[in-house]
């Protein structure tokens, strides 16, 4: 058992940096950074009041829970000190030069960059590189390739199959029972894009995008669009599979899918705020869980400005029962 900070979500959903909490707090910057970290073997009482006070809490447990980390979602990432993130490119038209040109959705990078944030907080000699795969040039070679790297290194896959050609392929390889679009456990809703034959697609009725229960059609997770200055909804999954396919080596294939780009990077988030456990991760056994996102769009410029605001787990009869405020 370890005692585990969360300051780092508390500080995040301030809105603030590290620097200005601190500051803020009335405490050192380091002793923050070891927090956020997870660096830390002893605390004063005087700290955790300061950091309370300015958080405007009284509940210990906002701040501090034990977890049992033996095999818990991090340790791949120690025992490796490596990880590979897998995106999609795609063409966009380019009417003024008569010409296409290729891009990533910047909100993949975000949510990337969350993600290896957290992953150098832990484990700072982590190594990281990107690889990028095109739909229309993703044949048998870049299938091999992608299957050697996820059976042999720390995978991270971002976005959704409309974008991400390796998401759909990884999700064919571990639901192998699946190549007709069916399968148990949520399911992504695109129904203003339906993909068709996708796993993530779902087939069965539902009221609205979003995440779908396949079992039961009901909506776990919404995504809608409201005005400028509104809160609007995206919703994602998040698939982590620890020893893939039952291989040998110790390492674990993520997959993070949203109906837009806020459901992406709000799903990777919900998956550092609320990681998988150690009864979550049997060895070749995908574990799924949904995500709701909020964001606000403040003004009306073309440019993509949204700012998300929560995220929160929705999982089952428990999610579906949760008030989206």
């Amino acid at each position: 058992m370890r005692l585990v900070s969360h300051l780092s979500k508390a500080i995040r959903d301030l809105g603030i940096s590290n620097t200005q909490f601190a500051d803020q707090a009335g405490v050192a910057r380091s002793t923050v950074q070891k927090l956020i970290g997870q660096d830390f073997k002893e605390l004063r009482v005087d700290t955790i009041e300061r950091i309370a006070a300015r958080l405007g809490t009284t509940d210990i447990s906002s701040l501090f829970t034990l977890r049992d980390d033996t095999e818990e979602f991090l340790a791949p990432f120690r025992a490796t000190k490596a990880v590979t993130f897998l995106f999609g490119t795609h063409d966009v038209g380019d009417p003024p030069q008569g010409r296409s040109r290729t891009t990533i959705d910047v909100w993949d990078f975000r949510a990337q960059n969350e993600l290896l944030q957290h992953l150098r907080a832990h484990v700072p000699e982590l190594r990281d590189e990107m690889r990028f795969f095109s739909k229309e040039s993703f044949g048998d070679e870049q299938r091999d390739e992608v299957l050697a790297l996820a059976r042999k290194q720390n995978t991270v896959v971002i976005g959704s199959p409309k974008v991400n050609p390796v998401c759909e392929f990884l999700l064919r390889e571990l639901f192998p029972g699946a190549r007709g679009g069916r399968r148990r456990g949520p399911r992504l809703r695109l129904a203003e894009r339906p993909l068709a034959g996708s796993i993530l697609g779902a087939e069965e009725s539902a009221d609205g995008v979003g995440v779908v229960d396949s079992g039961t059609g009901a909506l776990l997770a919404s995504a809608r669009s409201a005005g400028v200055g509104e809160t609007s909804l995206d919703a994602g999954i998040v698939l982590t599979v620890f020893r893939p396919w039952q291989t040998k080596d110790k390492v674990t294939l993520v997959a993070v899918s949203g109906v837009s780009g806020c459901g992406t990077y709000g799903a990777m988030r919900g998956l550092i705020d609320h990681p998988p456990q150690q009864n979550d991760l049997a060895p070749g056994v995908p574990f799924e869980r949904a995500f709701q996102t909020w964001y606000v769009k403040p003004t009306d410029s073309a440019r993509d400005d949204r700012r998300v605001e929560r995220v929160e787990p929705r999982m089952g009869k428990e999610g579906e029962e949760r008030k989206e405020g």
